[in-house]
Protein backbone atom coordinates (compact mmCIF):
# COMPACT_ATOMS: atom_id res chain seq x y z
CA UNK A 1 0.00 0.00 0.00
CA UNK A 2 1.37 3.74 -0.84
CA UNK A 3 1.19 5.99 2.15
CA UNK A 4 1.06 9.97 1.96
CA UNK A 5 0.49 12.78 4.50
CA UNK A 6 -2.67 15.07 4.23
CA UNK A 7 -2.38 14.81 0.52
CA UNK A 8 1.24 15.05 -0.51
CA UNK A 9 2.99 13.81 -2.81
CA UNK A 10 4.62 10.76 -2.04
CA UNK A 11 8.05 11.36 -2.39
CA UNK A 12 7.81 14.41 0.44
CA UNK A 13 6.46 12.13 3.20
CA UNK A 14 10.12 11.38 4.33
CA UNK A 15 10.13 15.35 6.16
CA UNK A 16 7.66 14.88 8.46
CA UNK A 17 7.68 13.78 12.20
CA UNK A 18 5.20 11.27 11.72
CA UNK A 19 7.34 9.65 9.06
CA UNK A 20 9.98 8.54 11.56
CA UNK A 21 7.38 7.02 14.09
CA UNK A 22 6.17 4.84 11.68
CA UNK A 23 9.22 3.83 10.21
CA UNK A 24 10.60 2.84 13.67
CA UNK A 25 7.12 1.30 14.49
CA UNK A 26 5.27 -0.16 11.62
CA UNK A 27 6.54 -4.00 12.13
CA UNK A 28 4.79 -3.95 14.77
CA UNK A 29 1.84 -3.54 13.30
CA UNK A 30 3.16 -6.33 10.66
CA UNK A 31 4.62 -3.57 7.92
CA UNK A 32 7.79 -3.39 6.07
CA UNK A 33 8.92 -1.06 3.74
CA UNK A 34 8.69 -2.58 0.58
CA UNK A 35 11.76 -0.65 -1.28
CA UNK A 36 14.34 0.65 1.42
CA UNK A 37 16.80 3.23 0.23
CA UNK A 38 19.96 0.83 1.24
CA UNK A 39 18.54 -2.15 -0.02
CA UNK A 40 17.80 -1.21 -4.28
CA UNK A 41 20.78 -3.29 -5.26
CA UNK A 42 19.11 -6.12 -3.70
CA UNK A 43 15.58 -5.19 -4.66
CA UNK A 44 16.76 -3.84 -8.20
CA UNK A 45 14.44 -1.80 -7.21
CA UNK A 46 14.16 2.69 -6.80
CA UNK A 47 13.59 3.88 -2.97
CA UNK A 48 10.06 4.31 -2.32
CA UNK A 49 9.50 5.82 0.84
CA UNK A 50 5.80 5.36 0.73
CA UNK A 51 5.60 1.88 -0.33
CA UNK A 52 4.75 -0.33 2.39
CA UNK A 53 3.46 -4.04 2.30
CA UNK A 54 1.58 -6.53 4.98
CA UNK A 55 3.63 -9.36 5.77
CA UNK A 56 2.24 -10.27 9.34
CA UNK A 57 3.73 -9.00 12.83
CA UNK A 58 6.44 -12.07 12.95
CA UNK A 59 7.69 -11.57 9.52
CA UNK A 60 8.07 -7.93 9.78
CA UNK A 61 9.71 -8.14 13.43
CA UNK A 62 12.05 -10.56 12.01
CA UNK A 63 12.92 -8.19 9.18
CA UNK A 64 13.04 -5.27 10.86
CA UNK A 65 15.66 -6.23 13.17
CA UNK A 66 18.04 -8.41 10.78
CA UNK A 67 17.89 -5.17 8.55
CA UNK A 68 16.60 -7.54 5.49
CA UNK A 69 14.07 -7.12 2.61
CA UNK A 70 11.64 -9.38 1.07
CA UNK A 71 14.52 -10.74 -1.57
Amino acid sequence: MDITFNGHNFNEIQKYDGYKWILKNMHNYGFILRYPKDKTKVTRYGYESWHIRYVGKKAATQIYKNNWTLE
